[in-house]
């Protein structure tokens, strides 16, 4: 038997309201999908009962959250969550039990400040709980009957419990079958991450990212991007076992994953005909490359790790929002392995000679099958300076001239409350850590409501004993809900006042002058007390030669050495470069470049100088021995 047959049952019911029930019994039995199908039946059900208003709550852990509202005010109400028995919905929820309020404003559970905050009048309610068998999922009310006498009566809460026990049974089939799916996603995450992490070849490991990303993100195309040398490279495409880099329509998704890797950040487009900022600079940048593939959304993951940024994971769709929450999550985490993997591939490959050994044995074998004579006449000395020269790669190095330490960024330390500056603890040019307290606003006020809250509090809780001593439930229910208004209050007062201690939130140095005279100022919330200089990150700034410009671009890493760190090696990379040269005393100029570099352990500190090397591509070693003189021969003989 279905939920709603008993209801069918019931006589008292109208043939549109019966004619309703029947059509959500049937609707909600053929989809797993409820929550848009939840909304239109809701509607339905407002129009039938002629309410003004109405509520659909679910319930999370302890909280109701309200997720669906119809009325004059929905956009407020949407959203707000209560207590677990807090409020008429609340109580409704915790028993179970549906329940007719003909003046809501004369029930003590009544949360008026919810109408309060809206300005909407609530007078006669109706009230059911949403549960399975055993689990109740949360409540739907509706307020405000529009016609006849103007209170809902038996006929429309018996409407309400027959759309709630259909809703119930599908939102529990839903909540079963998100389950299996995440465990479906899970086992198949593991699959990838088990193929991504057990190859050292750079190729493979790509051309799985690209395909197998699919068994669990809803794309119809992805492509991948190497970092080399600072310049993003197409690697691999789906479904695309070999592609020219070169065609057109390659270029132009190199280019737009290009672009879109400049926010450094996670790009998710749910809807390209949106209205957000990113929709519309992507159709005014790249109108011939979405005409040309119709595409409708589209992501790009940045894949990076602790050295750095190693390439970017691009996908797309045909369909609006085809990643989600729990899609862009998967994708994220996938993009997290596949950074770490082409990582240890890469610094694989910078091993000396791991792509020769294989060449090298097979020489080795035909030159041991030579006569001895044959083998020094032929190969000899001569043959392995050429080949050493020749193959053996090594990362070219540029030593800057100098290189000094300085903040990474400045970050503005801001009012969250407003209040009188009490007392300044900050200092111009003083180091700071995260969380130290850098003034202090008034408090007085906060602390007095404290202090009257915590005295509510405690008769409450007081009232609610003795309540229960004498047996009256009722007079307890109440003081209970009161207990839990008095400790909320308790909490945001609490909270309120910690905001009035405007805090670091980063390491830094205090850059503002005299913060001190601020003392005794009003700040207003949200304006800016001092300016902090970062220290968790800083910038390298340094001096390169003039003839090393060539060898040196924005991408590659920079190493540092310091005298107070000697044994530590610090690993930025290069972010700017000078767009001009600076002349020297002696007419040799230099270009300054900055990098930034990662200072979590806080063992650096602004102002040091530092000994650096900027490490370029790799190079054959004899190319690295011969530029000095091949550049040397072409600045002296030229016509």
């Amino acid at each position: 038997m279905s939920p709603g047959a008993p209801i069918l049952a019931n006589t008292n019911l109208t043939l549109e309201q019966l004619e309703l029930l029947h059509e959500a019994g049937l609707e909600f039995a053929s989809t797993l999908d409820s929550d848009e199908l939840l909304a239109r039946v809701f509607d339905r059900a407002l129009d039938v009962l002629d309410a003004e208003a109405g509520s659909i709550w679910l319930r999370k852990a302890d909280v109701l959250v309200c997720e669906i509202a119809r009325g004059p005010v929905r956009e407020k109400i949407e959203g707000i969550e209560l207590p677990m028995g807090a409020g008429i919905v609340g109580d409704v929820a915790l028993r179970g039990e549906s329940e007719l309020v003909a003046d809501a404003t004369d029930d003590p559970r009544f949360v008026h400040q919810v109408d309060d905050a809206t300005g909407f009048a609530t007078r006669s309610v109706a009230t059911v709980p949403l549960k399975t068998k055993d689990d109740v999922l949360g409540a739907l009310q509706v307020l405000n009957k529009r016609s006849g006498t103007g209170l809902f009566d038996e006929a429309d809460l018996t409407l309400l419990e027959g759309l709630a026990a259909t809703a119930g049974l599908s939102l529990h089939n839903a909540q079963l079958h998100g389950a299996e799916g995440r465990a479906r996603d899970l086992k198949a995450m593991l699959e990838i991450s088990r193929e991504i992490t057990s190859t050292l070849d750079t190729d493979r490991l790509v051309v799985s990212l690209a395909n197998l990303g699919s068994r669990i993100l809803s794309y119809d195309r992805a492509a991948v991007s190497l970092e080399d040398a600072g310049q993003l490279t197409l690697r691999a495409i789906s479904g695309q076992e070999t592609f020219d880099a070169k065609s057109d329509a390659n270029l132009e998704l190199d280019r737009l994953m290009e672009w879109l890797l400049e926010r450094g950040e996670v790009a998710y487009v749910p809807d390209i005909e949106g209205d957000t900022e990113l929709a519309s600079s992507v159709r005014t940048s790249f109108p011939g490359y979405l005409e040309r593939t119709r595409i409708r959304s589209l992501c790009l993951v940045p894949l990076v790790d602790e050295e750095g940024r190693v390439g970017a994971f691009y996908m797309e769709s045909a369909s609006v929002g085809f990643l989600g929450d729990a899609g862009l999550e998967a994708a994220q985490l996938l993009a997290t392995q596949a950074s770490v993997a082409l990582r240890n591939s890469e610094l694989y490959g910078q091993v000396p000679l791991i792509g020769l050994l294989a060449p090298v044995a097979e020489m080795r074998n035909r030159l041991a099958a030579m006569p001895r004579t044959a083998f020094l006449r032929k190969v000899g000395i001569p043959v392995v300076v050429v080949i050493a020269v020749a193959l053996i790669p090594w990362r070219e190095r540029v030593s800057p001239r100098s290189a000094e330490l300085i903040p990474g960024s400045r970050m503005p330390v801001r009012a969250t409350v407003g209040g009188l500056l009490e007392e300044v603890r900050a200092q111009e040019g003083a180091t700071v850590s995260r969380g130290d307290v850098l003034a202090v606003l008034r408090d007085d006020e906060i602390r007095i409501r404290i202090s009257e809250t915590e005295g509510a509090l405690a008769a409450a809780r007081r009232e609610e004993a003795s309540a229960r001593s004498r047996g009256d439930e009722t007079q307890s229910r109440l003081a209970d809900i009161r207990t839990a208004e008095f400790t909320e209050n308790l909490s945001l007062l609490r909270e309120q006042l910690e905001r009035t201690r405007i805090r670091a939130p980063v390491d830094g140095v205090i850059l503002t002058v005299r913060p001190h005279e601020m003392l005794g100022e009003y700040l207003e919330p949200g304006r800016t007390f001092v300016l902090l200089g970062r220290t968790d990150r800083l910038q390298v700034e340094a001096l390169i030669e003039q003839h090393d410009v060539d060898r040196v671009q924005t991408g590659l890493p920079i190493r540092l050495k310091v005298a107070a760190r000697p044994n530590h090696t610090f690993v930025g990379t290069i972010v700017q470069m000078s767009p001009s040269a600076t002349p020297g005393p002696a007419g040799d100029a230099t270009v300054t470049v900055w990098g930034d570099i990662d200072n979590d352990e806080g063992l650096l500190r602004p102002g040091l100088e530092a000994r650096a090397k900027i490490v370029g591509a790799r190079r054959p070693v004899g190319y690295l021995v011969f530029r000095p003189l091949i550049r040397w021969i072409q600045m002296r003989f030229w016509r």
